[in-house]
Parts: C-alpha cells; sequence; structure tokens
C-alpha cells in the first residue's frame, strides 16, 4: 500500500521523453511564486501535545538562474507565508491565530519536466488569543522550521504542491516559562501559480 504513493511520484518525476518543461519553463529567475494552502498536523515530542490547522498563503521569487548539473539542478528562491488561520487545538481548549513567516530560503530541484521538489528553512512570529503551549508561556511565539515538498505542474505556470514542514515553536523567554513545541509537522496541500 505505501509503496503506491512512492511509485506514482517517481514515475512523475522521472524525465520526460516528450512534452514540455514545464519545472524549468515555469520556475525562472525574476518569477513570482503565488499560492494558496491549507495544513493539518500535530506535535511528535515534547512534553505537552497539541494539533494544528492552517489556512494561508505564499508569495515568492526565484532569484537566480539555473545552478548545479544532475538531480541538483535547480534554482534558489525567496518566499514568505501568511496565514491568517492558525488554530491550536491543546489540552481541550482551542486556540486561535496568525502567523507571519517572512523568510523562506528555498532550493527549487527542476531536473524534472513535470514536477519540481523543493526544500527550504523558515523564520517566523506566531500570534494567538490565548498561550502556546498552555500555562505561564506566551501568546507570541517564534516558529523557525524547515520542509520539502514537490510541485506537481498541471500546465506551465501552475501546480498542485504538496507540502512536509517541520516547525519548533518557541517564545524565545517571552514568557515565564519556555516549553514550546520541540517539533510540529504539518501536511499542507495547496495550488500554485508561477508569473
Amino acid at each position: 500500500m505505501k509503496a503506491a504513493p512512492i511509485g506514482v511520484l517517481l514515475l512523475l518525476s522521472a524525465p520526460s521523453a516528450v512534452g514540455q518543461d514545464l519545472a524549468s519553463q515555469s520556475l525562472r529567475r525574476n518569477t513570482w511564486e503565488l499560492g494558496l494552502w491549507a495544513a493539518g498536523g500535530k506535535t511528535l515530542k515534547g512534553g505537552a501535545r497539541a494539533e494544528f490547522f492552517q489556512v494561508g498563503a505564499r508569495v515568492g521569487r526565484v532569484l537566480t538562474n539555473q545552478h548545479l548539473k544532475g538531480w541538483a539542478r535547480g534554482n534558489f528562491e525567496w518566499a514568505a507565508d501568511l496565514m491568517p488561520a492558525y488554530v491550536a487545538f491543546q489540552r481541550g481548549q482551542t486556540v486561535y491565530g496568525g502567523s507571519l513567516t517572512p523568510l523562506i530560503l528555498k532550493w527549487n530541484f527542476t531536473r524534472s519536466r513535470r514536477v519540481a521538489p523543493f526544500l527550504e528553512l523558515a523564520g517566523g512570529l506566531l500570534f494567538t488569543d490565548s498561550k502556546v503551549p498552555p500555562g505561564d508561556t506566551s501568546k507570541v511565539n517564534f516558529t523557525p522550521g524547515g520542509g520539502f515538498g514537490v510541485h506537481v505542474f498541471t500546465r506551465a505556470n501552475r501546480a498542485v504542491t504538496f507540502e512536509s514542514h517541520f516547525t519548533h515553536i518557541s517564545n524565545a523567554q517571552i514568557g515565564s516559562l519556555n516549553p514550546g513545541f520541540d517539533a510540529v509537522l504539518m501536511f499542507r496541500v495547496g495550488y500554485t501559480w508561477f508569473k
């Protein structure tokens, strides 16, 4: 059962002898990335447990031409995420908030014709109406993280995007206590336009 999704992903990522090179055509220098997405996930470890739901938008800009060769060929992109809906479910309490991630450093792999895997490192802020995690913590948290994903191109400049994202939620001693959430794993799905 688990081999089927991996097989489909490998099939899609294999270079095609026919058709357009959608990844390289869509991810060129000075191209803007605009996306809408939703995500869900939960904490993986640590004392406090929680589940999360997010709705967000991304804007990014491809900053370089194609570099490197073979499987590593790609380009560098800066991006930012705005999450007007960031909901935490913790200890029987629902906490509402929003988040801004102004720094996302992203490498797009563009060797394949129909898919573009990517890796990213990110840093942002989370603002909530109650303290996260609960206790004598803070309503403001820092959210460093990283992720990997794939743009699956449906046509030139249009892609369905899937991503796994790890986040560390910490108030960096703004509150009296800083238990944080060591590792939050989120799964995202969205639609992306490249202009």
